[in-house]
């Protein structure tokens, strides 16, 4: 499993890289980064991939929400649920 911040949108280069070695990647549905100001301005450049023998349960989640008043981080939490095979 290979989960973070590539710095890259979907079909970049780092997920192709990463996909040659047989890494598949989940969707991961609108924007990841946000400014620390919740502007949605460009799609995920944090990204889920998977190997052989792992698989996805249910939908990707993206929060896009502030907790009390603050924004946690400049990227918002992708949360999905994995099964091993």
């Amino acid at each position: 499993m290979v989960v973070g911040d590539l710095n890259a949108r979907e079909g970049g280069t780092p997920q192709q890289l990463i996909g040659e070695a047989g890494v598949a990647w989940i969707d991961v549905p609108g924007a990841t980064y946000h400014f620390n100001r919740g502007l949605n301005l460009f799609g995920a450049i944090d990204h889920v991939g998977l190997s052989e023998g792992i698989r996805q349960v249910g939908e990707t989640q993206v929060v896009r929400r502030q907790f009390s008043g603050e924004w946690p981080t400049d990227h918002y939490p992708v949360v999905a649920d994995f099964a091993l095979d």
